[in-house]
């Protein structure tokens, strides 16, 4: 399993309390390597990738949507599949990176 550093920016922002704040950092721990970085590729992807759901799904503001856009362009590059709640959102971005060439898979794990 890997994590893209992104999904650790947004555990920690959400974290509302203290146990939470320990449940994160216990987390980065666990995983120490497999935390995986943004490549600069990975930054025009997602930009492609942003602008190419905007042209399916009608505007967005890029910054509401950037970390979903890196966990797909990151899964991509890893050729990995997204486990994620929201299969229908990740399933949105993997439509706009088909559509670039670009091949991932996205399956549902419950809350």
């Amino acid at each position: 399993m890997f994590l893209p550093g992104v999904v650790l920016y947004e555990l920690q922002a959400g974290a509302t309390s203290r146990v939470d704040r320990a449940d994160v950092e216990t987390l980065r721990r666990s995983l120490g390597e497999r935390i995986v970085g943004t490549a600069a590729a990975d930054w025009l992807l997602a930009g492609r990738c942003l602008a190419r759901y905007a042209e399916r799904w009608g505007q967005v503001r890029p910054r509401d949507h950037v970390a979903d856009a890196l966990v797909a362009v990151t899964a991509a590059r890893l050729r990995a599949t997204i486990a994620a709640e929201d299969v229908r959102g990740m399933t949105r971005w993997a439509w706009s990176l088909q559509r670039l060439g670009v091949d991932i898979r996205v399956e549902g794990r419950p809350g």
